[in-house]
């Protein structure tokens, strides 16, 4: 029996150096073909004739307004935007949320972006907006001055109506949200892609 077993177990693993490795290469051609199609989604046809294919863009999901016990929960369940307290009591502040990275659905082209935010898990109803965000890094530290509004785009409109929006260096005002959707496209001022994470903050304009 032992002579039996010892035989078939040599002639599974020869020992000789020669291993059939056409199952790992496969999985590892399988693994790459899939961490492609997580980066990139579908192709886009252009007016021109030519195509490109989107880059999908995740935010941080570690700012410091997101850290604790939610994010460990980023794989089993959506988290939802979270309201700000009120400082010092004031009753006339308006309420505003941090939106949490899952719900920030952001696109990069040569020449603009575009994002939408899906603002479900707000309770309240929700008309207009003012959106402020700032550059954040790997650690969740926020940084003021490392990117501005005007300097970085020449336009910020809606992404459904083409609603043309003001904005200053870090603040976008009087958004319009539809279904709890607010859409935006920004027109960059020279052509390239956008490699910075941002922490997005909206303020409800009563």
């Amino acid at each position: 029996m032992v002579a039996i077993i010892e035989k078939e177990m040599n002639d599974l693993y020869p020992t000789d150096g020669k291993i059939d490795t056409a199952d790992l290469i496969y999985e590892q051609n399988k693994a790459f073909t899939s961490t492609l199609s997580d980066n990139y989604s579908e192709k886009v046809e252009l007016i021109n004739g030519k195509s490109i294919r989107k880059k999908k863009i995740q935010e941080r999901r570690n700012s410091p307004e997101n850290s604790g016990e939610n994010s460990k929960n980023t794989g089993s369940k959506q988290r939802k935007p979270k309201k700000l307290k009120v400082k010092n009591d004031d009753v006339n502040q308006n309420d505003s949320y941090i939106i949490p990275a899952e719900s920030v659905h952001r696109m990069d082209f040569p020449d603009f972006e575009r994002i939408e935010i899906d603002l479900n898990g707000i309770e309240q109803k929700i008309e207009q907006v003012n959106l402020s965000y700032r550059v954040v890094d790997g650690d969740g530290r926020e940084y003021d001055h490392e990117f501005d509004l005007v300097d970085y785009y020449s336009s910020i409109k809606d992404g459904v109506t083409e609603k043309n929006y003001n904005y200053d260096s870090f603040t976008i005002y009087s958004v319009d949200i539809v279904d709890n959707i607010l859409s935006l496209q920004f027109n960059k001022r020279t052509v390239g892609m956008n490699p910075l994470k941002f922490v997005y903050r909206l303020e409800v304009v009563k």
